[in-house]
């Protein structure tokens, strides 16, 4: 699969391909919307005023996606972006969200599956995340493994995970799967 291609879920019409320019502030805008819904009232107010402004900071900053610098990958559904994965130059997948009326269809899934095969191709064979105590299942049924305790770190609650794809990955099919 080519930067240009997407991959087609004929379930629900969901669409998954690298962010382009146009996509980088919808799919923030999501993940502030997701974060405040699942994430926020748990996490403490100085820390989700920091997400505020670091995703109001990101959306100004598409070059860092466009580049290369950083990775992101979306999922549409009729150009509604709907999911985002987005990891940094090292390996690290810094915000993973999908929309709360889209969760558990298998586009979360999916998602992590194109993330995942990209830093795999990229050279990573070892990717982490920090993960919030809602994502904590998800996370845990994809393969990924807690690596310390649950901890809380500048305010945001999370436990740091790590995940070894294998050295077979190839990049992920077109999927009807509609389970997350």
């Amino acid at each position: 699969m080519n930067d240009n291609q997407e991959k087609w879920s004929s379930a629900n019409m969901i669409t998954y391909r690298k962010a382009t320019k146009d996509d980088i502030c919808p799919a923030f805008n999501l993940a502030l919307r997701v974060f405040m819904e699942f994430e926020a009232p748990i996490d403490e107010a100085k820390a989700v005023e920091y997400l505020r402004v670091d995703f109001t900071h990101k959306k100004a900053r598409p070059d860092l996606w466009i580049t290369g610098s950083r990775l992101m990958y979306v999922a549409l559904d009729h150009n509604i972006v709907v999911g985002m994965a987005d990891a940094r130059e090292n390996g690290h997948i810094q915000s993973f969200y999908v929309d709360s009326p889209y969760h558990r269809r298998g586009i979360g899934t999916e998602l992590m599956n194109h993330m995942v095969c990209e830093l795999k191709l990229r050279g990573f064979d070892h990717i982490t995340l920090d993960s919030s105590p809602y994502g904590l299942p998800f996370y845990l049924k994809f393969g990924f493994y807690p690596t310390g305790m649950e901890q809380k770190t500048d305010g945001f609650i999370g436990t740091p995970m790590a995940y070894e794809p294998s050295s077979r990955i190839s990049a992920p099919a077109p999927s009807a799967d509609t389970r997350r």
